[in-house]
């Protein structure tokens, strides 16, 4: 192409190169207020279901309260399910769910019922919303300590005494609740 300028005697014009920085920042302003508000619109409630472990919560209470235990928990695990943000619940992780039983105002022997309390992140959008099973079934009973006889005597299939072993100890401690200790 032929420069116009040189033909009718005209100096050469260059081009400038002009980095119009106002231009671009406002660009980069703009397009980050679009972000936010994209990223905003699009964090909408959302339900989730955790399974979490069942801590027991009391047992030192329970055992100074005339040397309880508990035992024979139906469940050890619990389904949860939590509602809040998008954002917030990626943000936590399971670990940082708790699901607890508090066995500490349990006074009798027998079975009971324990509810089952769930705890969310705190200073979160983060709710309860349901726990499968909702309670426990266990057995709490007195804690005993026997001392049983140990005898050894091996019988063969025609009911003879075929030969008999020596042990080092007679006698086996065991500790427990009552009412299995007792069908020992």
């Amino acid at each position: 192409m032929k420069n116009i300028n040189a033909d009718i005697g005209l100096p050469k014009i260059k081009k400038k190169h002009r980095f119009d920085i106002g231009a671009r920042i406002v660009c980069l302003l703009i397009a980050l207020v679009i972000w936010v508000y994209m990223v905003n619109i699009h964090d909408t409630e959302t339900v989730e279901t955790l399974t979490l472990k069942i801590d027991v919560l009391g047992e030192n209470a329970l055992s100074a309260n005339g040397d309880m235990m508990v035992y024979g928990m139906d469940k050890k695990t619990v389904a949860v399910t939590v509602k809040g943000t998008n954002r917030d619940l990626k943000k936590y992780a399971d670990t940082e769910y708790r699901a607890t039983i508090d066995v500490s105002k349990i006074s009798t022997t027998g079975p009971h019922t324990v509810d089952i309390v769930v705890k969310t992140p705190e200073n979160t959008t983060i709710t309860f919303v349901s726990a499968d099973p909702a309670s426990v079934a266990l057995i709490a009973d007195y804690r005993v300590t026997r001392d049983i006889m140990i005898e050894t005597e091996i019988i063969g299939a025609d009911n003879k005494l075929i030969y008999t072993a020596e042990c080092s100890h007679d006698v086996v401690t065991v500790s427990g609740p009552q009412g299995l200790i007792d069908r020992i």
